[in-house]
């Protein structure tokens, strides 16, 4: 307990009135009681015609039981120092608990947060690696693209020479070579 709660204590219970229960409220004696009622007439037969049907209480005498409590609420006890003490230490355990708990929560979090900053740097260097290499293959496609149109150019220039070539000779007629075949069959 720390030093300024036990002086708050300490002279908390110097300066209030020592505290003990309220005396109890006696009932009067039975011989001061007086049961009779003041409207009722005492030279009345108290044993009158009861109504028609109800039916009709024997009283025995005085009731046994006692007689109402008063609502007086009960003065709140001050606390004995184990009391307090003992109140502080659950205070104590309790918060203890809660710190560690969340103690445990924040490392779960920490954690947490630490997989996740691993995995979002990994997909950051995959992403930069793909890129790398979409880059690479881009590159590459437009250097067998240009080869492509090169070879198709020298295909086409090719062709053009030949077919000037063939335009450029007339093709000699036709000569058989069989000895047999005659002008007929020409």
């Amino acid at each position: 307990m720390s030093n300024d709660l036990r002086s708050w204590f300490v002279t908390s219970q110097t300066l209030a009135p020592p505290s003990s229960p309220a005396p109890p409220i006696p009932s009067p004696p039975p011989s001061e009681r007086d049961d009779s009622d003041p409207e009722e007439d005492p030279e009345e037969d108290p044993e009158e015609e009861p109504a028609e049907d109800t039916q009709e209480i024997p009283a025995e005498g005085p009731s046994t039981h006692p007689p109402p409590a008063l609502d007086v609420p009960e003065p709140k006890r001050q606390r004995t120092d184990s009391e307090e003490i003992a109140q502080l230490r659950e205070d104590f355990y309790w918060a203890n608990d809660r710190i560690e708990y969340n103690v445990r929560e924040l490392w779960d979090a920490n954690e947490r947060h630490d997989n996740l900053h691993n995995m979002v740097n990994g997909m950051r260097d995959e992403i930069i690696q793909l890129t790398g290499l979409l880059q690479a293959s881009e590159n590459r496609a437009e250097i067998l693209e240009g080869r492509l149109v090169a070879l198709e150019d020298l295909v086409v220039s090719e062709n053009e020479e030949e077919d000037e070539e063939e335009e450029g000779e007339e093709p000699a007629p036709a000569v058989d070579s069989d000895p047999e075949s005659t002008i007929e069959d020409a």
